[in-house]
């Protein structure tokens, strides 16, 4: 299960790490860098951890598909702290589903929680319950091959006919348009 992004408060952290535990034999890749890295390596070696979380360091960008592509989940299990919580889908989020994972997102995001549920993208869980996101890994993590590797392709395939740029910029132009009818 991989955690990608800054390290640090509000991000769901704590909450994956203690979920990781119930969710059967499943391991915690978290990789990113922020002000929470070292205490996350710590994490790493405290023997209720070891093996099951691991810290990395970020990559350059252009290696972020295939580190993400490697995982068989991603979570962005944040708090829905504030509207631009709510309404917003990070980077994190959109290289998941381009590599064709599966991701766990909390319950009160909206705007990410209606994609993942639109076309069965993943599962969206109470971020603050570790129960509930081992619930939510297990449902994905568990599933009979065939489930997984279908919700696999449904990932790929939503970004590459409709959540992409080729595809979003029609739109914006024509908003665009309405808007300054000289261009």
């Amino acid at each position: 299960v991989l955690f990608l992004g800054r390290l640090g408060r509000e991000r769901g952290l704590e909450e994956a790490a203690r979920a990781i535990l119930l969710a059967g034999d499943a391991a915690l890749v978290v990789m990113g860098f922020g002000p929470w890295a070292d205490r996350l390596r710590q994490r790493d070696r405290d023997p209720h951890f070891v093996g099951r979380h691991f810290t990395l360091p970020a990559v350059h960008p252009d290696d972020v598909p295939r580190w993400t592509a490697s995982a068989d989940a991603s979570i962005v299990a944040v708090p829905a702290n504030s509207l631009n919580q709510r309404l917003s889908s990070p980077n994190k989020f959109w290289e998941s589903l381009t590599a064709g994972v599966p991701v766990v997102v909390g319950r009160d995001l909206d705007v990410m929680r209606g994609i993942v549920e639109a076309d069965d993208l993943g599962v969206a869980v109470d971020p603050a319950d570790p129960e509930d996101i081992a619930r939510g890994l297990r449902l994905l993590l568990d599933a009979p091959a065939d489930e997984r590797c279908a919700r696999r392709e449904r990932c790929l395939r939503v970004t590459r006919e409709r959540y992409n740029w080729e595809t979003a910029v029609e739109g914006y132009l024509a908003a665009v348009r309405a808007l300054v009818p000289s261009v």
